[in-house]
């Protein structure tokens, strides 16, 4: 059985070009902890063509001590420290620093060549053992008949509104499950037209970076991506369809995930929590679910209430009772 915290194992990478010398390791000074191994640990692999291609110029968007977003625009980057979710298109470091300070809101970084340059002129550079990692639901793996059964049994646990005390989270909660329950319909009826009509009315729904109606999506669109050996195999430009009309309503930072999911790329731990889920595994998934609902303060249930709705809709309808 695979480990069920791994979701994909992470595979060395080799660019093809030569990549230039490790700088030594450097150290922050007097503005933080040191890195005293100033190197990446993995890279996820929508970001590899901007680790390792000609230098360029990111922005920080918003940083907390445990994570960086950065972006030029129209890509971004995730850089973060152990222990911090990893998001599919995360630079994994090697140790741990306070991003918030190496990189406050607004500071430039410079990234290409395999190294990124932060605004202190030290630099954070890809090794011989930084690792790739495919932030994707492995080809291949079909839901066991089971499968719907548990998710149904986990939703019934699932708290019918995010644990948080935000009243305009909460003051949303009814609205969303609402709008959501017609996103259900609609591709329980396969009439997907409609689905993206109601998927835009979605989007955007909730405060903060990363609205919580875009977390529901998001998880609808991890259960597509789980059930796609039963679906057919038009589903999953659907899945690409629903995805860019819903980011293009909401925040940038969020549009960006959304968008990756949409190509079937997702955090972490909704993919370990979904393969559990996948392979019918009841002795991990409560764990894994719990786990999930402690990212963020409304993420984490979006994502599980979006999966665990859809994956047990969608079962029905392709016969995994």
């Amino acid at each position: 059985m695979d480990d069920p915290l791994t979701p994909a194992r992470p595979t060395r990478y080799s660019p093809a070009t030569p990549r230039a010398r490790p700088s030594p390791p450097e150290s922050s000074g007097s503005t933080g902890t040191a890195l005293r191994r100033p190197s990446l640990r993995l890279v996820a692999s929508p970001v590899v063509p901007l680790v390792f291609g000609p230098p360029r110029e990111l922005r920080a968007v918003a940083a907390y001590p445990r994570a960086v977003y950065l972006t030029d625009g129209s890509r971004w980057v995730s850089l973060v420290t152990p222990g911090a979710l990893l998001p599919p298109d995360g630079l994994h470091l090697e140790a741990q620093d306070d991003l918030s300070v190496r990189v406050p809101p607004g500071a430039i970084v410079r990234i290409g060549r395999g190294r990124l340059e932060l605004p202190s002129g030290s630099a954070l550079v890809a090794t011989p053992a930084t690792r790739l990692w495919l932030p994707v639901v492995r080809p291949g793996n079909r839901p066991r008949r089971c499968s719907m059964q548990l998710a149904a049994a986990l939703l019934c646990d699932l708290p019918p509104q995010p644990p948080v005390a935000d009243p305009f989270a909460l003051r949303v909660t009814p609205r969303l499950h609402t709008l959501y329950g017609a996103v259900l319909r609609s591709l329980s009826q396969e009439r997907m037209d409609e689905a993206i009509q109601h998927v835009v009315t979605l989007a955007g729904l909730g405060p903060g970076l990363t609205p919580l109606g875009d977390d529901v999506l998001a998880g609808m669109l991890l259960a597509l991506s789980l059930l796609a050996p039963y679906l057919p195999e038009n589903w999953l430009s659907y899945r690409y369809d629903l995805a860019v009309a819903a980011a293009a309503r909401t925040t940038g930072r969020s549009a960006s995930w959304l968008q990756l999911a949409g190509n079937g790329a997702f955090a972490r731990p909704f993919l370990v929590f979904g393969r559990a889920l996948q392979r019918c595994d009841r002795r991990h998934a409560p764990a894994l679910l719990r786990h999930v609902l402690a990212t963020g303060s409304t993420s984490g249930w979006g994502v599980a209430y979006g999966l665990l709705t859809t994956y047990r809709e969608l079962g029905s309808l392709v016969g995994l009772e």
